[in-house]
């Protein structure tokens, strides 16, 4: 990055095929993450969206600072791993879509916070961290 330049926040979007009888596994590991991510400096927000024609299918946003922070260090959190080891358990597909984008619209934000947008009894919810609404 050039001197005097900011990089552009980036917006993953990560869509989850949950397998049933793991819905609450899923969800409660997923929480333990986003909780910690709440006191990243780099991170933004993450919102998890529930289809509301299946309980078992989700769509997670997270919007960070900068996408090479994520790759080299976010990824590698240790909060992070028990919820990598436990996915092949967990989803239907290992596939999982996973796009980034830059800064968006149309997606209503709360500043530094994780949250679950509870569409369909996820059962979850985040909280925004003290100091920010």
């Amino acid at each position: 990055m050039k001197t005097g330049t900011r990089a552009m926040a980036v917006t993953y979007l990560i869509k989850f095929n949950v397998v049933p009888d793991q819905r609450s596994r899923f969800l409660a590991l997923l929480q333990d993450v986003l909780d910690a991510m709440r006191s990243e400096p780099m991170f933004h927000e993450a919102v998890l969206h529930c289809d509301p024609a299946s309980d078992c299918r989700f769509m997670l946003y997270e919007t960070w600072e900068d996408h090479d922070d994520v790759l080299q260090v976010q990824l590698q959190r240790p909060y992070r791993q028990a919820w990598h080891e436990a996915l092949p358990a967990l989803l239907r597909c290992i596939a999982a879509s996973i796009s980034g984008f830059g800064t968006t619209s149309g997606i209503t934000t709360e500043p530094r916070s994780a949250k679950v947008r509870n569409w369909c009894r996820a059962g979850v919810r985040g909280r925004s961290r003290p100091g920010y609404s």
